[in-house]
């Protein structure tokens, strides 16, 4: 059964020198959501349901991507259909970009048709994705070295570094790719042009997951159920701990004119949306 629950009251679930979120909605019905995008022209979200680990192509097909609303409630839950445990989703130029377990699918949101797949063989586990300002498609390969790209149609392994070891979150900044390393946990910066790979911020431990821009840092999700906010100066300041109630925060999204955090629970099946009352 999909649920919506709107809590009434506000629950507050973190508080911080410098944020305090509250929750304001928990849904349930999906099947492991794992990334969240949203698309500002239609006011929409799309939600890739992972459901399960693919392997050999075994339940290949089975899985999709769900249409939300701003407030949380599901629109269509089982939207773009025929995939293959989804992950990242990324919006630009009017398609909708996929990476599912053999590759990444290309989704017009005009005529509502996928219009391309381009196919990523021999991969360990492709992960995240963004677009550059010259429209390259980059993807992590977790559990390897690799940064993968794709430009012009064409996939290329654009860097191999110990230094990018297991990485899994990822977000463009301009000319800079912002990537979670989860070999050494650290938030680092690789310069497009130079391929240049400094260090912003060192954690503990954690699955760097999401990562989205705040102000003139990042927000960067531990996957096992927390958010901080990072700074350039590599100062970290937690704005979510929900460890001890076993959500797992994934690939979550920031919309800054809402002051909204929806974040994908994959273990649980549900999405929650975080509402910043102070910073």
């Amino acid at each position: 059964m999909k649920k919506l629950i709107i809590l009434i009251g506000l629950v507050t679930t973190c508080v911080s020198a410098f944020a305090q979120l509250e929750e304001v909605f928990v849904t349930d019905g999906f099947a492991s959501p794992e990334s969240i995008v949203w698309d500002k022209s239609r006011n929409v979200f799309y939600v890739s349901n992972y459901h399960q680990n693919v392997e050999n192509g075994t339940s290949y097909g089975d899985d999709y991507v769900s249409k939300v609303d701003v407030n949380g409630k599901i629109i269509e839950l089982e939207w773009i259909k025929h995939l293959s445990a989804p992950t990242g989703v990324i919006v630009a130029n009017d398609k909708l970009y996929i990476v599912e377990r053999f590759g990444v699918v290309e989704y017009d949101l005009k005529t509502n048709k996928v219009t391309n797949r381009y196919c990523i063989q021999h991969n360990e586990f492709i992960n995240d994705i963004v677009m550059a300002p010259d429209g390259s498609l980059f993807i992590t390969e977790g559990w390897s070295d690799n940064l993968l790209r794709i430009k012009d149609g064409v996939l290329e392994t654009w860097l191999s570094s110990k230094k990018i070891r297991n990485p899994n979150g990822l977000f463009c900044d301009g000319n800079k790719l912002i990537i979670g390393v989860n070999e050494d946990h650290k938030l680092k910066s690789i310069d497009i042009a130079t391929k240049e790979i400094t260090v912003i911020a060192e954690f503990e431990d954690g699955n760097l997951d999401g990562i989205k821009k705040y102000k003139d840092g990042y927000l960067v999700g531990n996957y096992y159920g927390q958010i901080f906010y990072v700074k350039q100066n590599g100062e970290i300041t937690e704005w979510l701990n929900v460890k001890d109630k076993k959500i797992i925060c994934a690939d979550f999204e920031y919309i800054e004119e809402k002051q909204m955090l929806y974040v994908p629970d994959l273990d649980n099946s549900t999405l929650h949306g975080y509402k910043i009352v102070s910073k």
